[in-house]
């Protein structure tokens, strides 16, 4: 072979590598076009706001919910805990998301439905901000106190309130415009006693002094309070739903110590930032129902002190939201409740 073949061969070599260099790079970014966002969703980590410190029912249910989305979705859902302002950090941080399904907040019935009927300014709109993806799980709330305060009942606690002639003091961990927090204020109102909310941080601290009798009440998930009540170091008075829950059956309702009708029950919600694609809102949801009506997932809620997942869909979820807003605006004006 000649200095000349040799050169065009080589030159035929490169200019064959360089085609299939450019075919391939072309390859790349066509597929690279064609990949979907949502089809492909998720595709990294994904975490749930949360509007308690850990061990609280919400982060409970929350932290459940995450493990199982992890094992059958194939990337990690994880849990962020941003206690403060009674969860309005958690939904101005989800509403100002990317909604691109990356960031999810459980929806708090305080921040979400009691907040803005309380406070003028509240940086998000809980019908206009947020994508329903649906509920998770039901909160029964118990009232509690000290297994040494010698309260046993909701009549004793109202007669040793009356009696004393003084406010009796309840810890609130999440503080004003919290659920826990405008249901004491409504037993204030129906029952004609005072009561004096205590700010708390976190679940752990307001049990000690509970537990310890440094305060005498507190409202809490039935979830967070259920260890401490099986141990004998808490009592349950009344549970804030109309009906008794089957893991407690010895615990009234309000409504059968003497307050007919009077019901605080709360749900965990699931939302996105508005604007998220509505088939990764879709895949969600799906998903979520799926893994939550298996019974072995269904045992092991109820066993927490959980309340089934209830009218799962998208749109249910979205007309709760709707409805509870518009539900407890009523109430708080109706008993007149302000805060500072």
């Amino acid at each position: 072979m000649n200095a000349v073949t040799l050169f065009r061969n080589t030159r035929a070599g490169m200019r064959g590598r360089a085609l299939a260099s450019m075919l391939a790079a072309g390859m790349i970014a066509t597929g690279a076009a064609r990949a979907d966002p949502v089809a492909d969703y998720p595709t990294r980590q994904v975490r749930i706001l949360v509007h308690v410190t850990p061990g609280g029912g919400t982060d409970v249910a929350a932290r459940f919910v995450a493990e199982r989305l992890t094992e059958s979705l194939g990337q990690t859902f994880f849990v962020e805990n941003r206690p403060g302002a009674g969860g309005r950090v958690i939904l101005e941080m989800a509403a100002k998301a990317a909604p691109d399904g990356y960031t999810l907040s459980v929806s708090p019935t305080g921040a979400m439905y009691l907040v803005p009927a309380l406070y003028k300014n509240v940086g998000y709109d809980p019908v206009r901000d947020f994508a329903p993806i649906t509920n998770l799980v039901g909160i029964t709330l118990v009232l509690t106190t000290g297994s040494t305060s010698g309260i046993n009942t909701l009549g004793e606690m109202l007669a040793q309130s009356r009696k004393k002639g003084v406010a009796l003091d309840y810890a609130s961990p999440g503080g004003p415009g919290t659920l826990t927090h405008i249901a004491m204020e409504m037993l204030q109102s129906l029952a004609g006693i005072k009561l004096t909310m205590i700010p708390y941080k976190g679940i752990a601290d307001a049990h000690s002094d509970l537990i310890s009798g440094r305060i005498p009440l507190m409202v809490d998930a039935l979830s967070a309070a259920l260890p401490q009540i099986r141990a004998g170091r808490l009592r349950g008075i009344a549970v804030l739903s109309l009906e008794r829950n089957k893991l407690t059956p010895e615990i009234p309702t309000f409504a059968e110590s003497g307050f007919p009708g009077f019901d605080a029950a709360s749900t965990v919600g699931l939302v996105a930032p508005a604007k998220t694609p509505p088939g990764i809102l879709e895949k969600l949801n799906r998903e979520i129902v799926r893994v939550l009506a298996q019974p072995a997932a269904q045992e092991r809620l109820l066993a927490l002190g959980f309340l089934p997942q209830t009218n799962p869909s998208r749109a249910a979820h979205g007309a709760f939201i709707q409805s509870e807003v518009q539900k407890w605006g009523a109430a708080i004006r109706a008993a007149n409740i302000k805060v500072e």
